[in-house]
């Protein structure tokens, strides 16, 4: 039988369902969940970069 996913859970994961493994650009930690995970993409949706929502907002601000 398959897992039951909780409806709150929030781990990054890809289109196929795997946890992903991504780090963050600015402070090099692992974004544990997609809540506080952003994906910064170039004008050509090539080059994705990720980073926690706190880390890019200072980065913008």
């Amino acid at each position: 039988m398959a897992e039951k996913k909780s409806k709150t859970d929030v781990t990054a994961r890809d289109k196929s369902g795997r946890v992903t493994n991504h780090n963050c650009a600015n402070c090099g930690e692992r974004i544990m969940n997609d809540r506080e995970m952003v994906v910064v993409m170039d004008g050509r949706r090539r080059n994705k970069t990720y980073h926690h929502r706190a880390c890019f907002q200072k980065a913008v601000a």
